[in-house]
């Protein structure tokens, strides 16, 4: 059965400005880029291999690290070279 919703959901932030959102694998991803987790744009200040092929421990500032297992959205400045 339909139920109205008294408010609509929080709209979904954007993100930093002049990013742009690539989908990378964990090895793709680079200490800089941006990666939304919950609800929020985090900057990954470091990284580790996990010893498992693929995977990779992001690690932010106000955040716990994060094992990055498979191909996620995140977003970097482009670079023009």
């Amino acid at each position: 059965m339909y139920e109205h919703r008294a408010t609509d959901p929080a709209p979904m932030p954007r993100p930093p400005p002049g990013m742009v959102a690539s989908l990378r694998q964990p090895g793709e991803v680079r200490v800089g880029d941006y990666i939304r987790l919950d609800g929020t744009y985090l900057q990954v200040q470091d990284m580790r291999a996990l010893g498992i092929a693929g995977h990779r421990v992001l690690i932010f500032s106000d955040h716990q690290p994060w094992v990055m297992r498979k191909a996620t959205t995140t977003y970097r400045m482009p670079d023009y070279r």
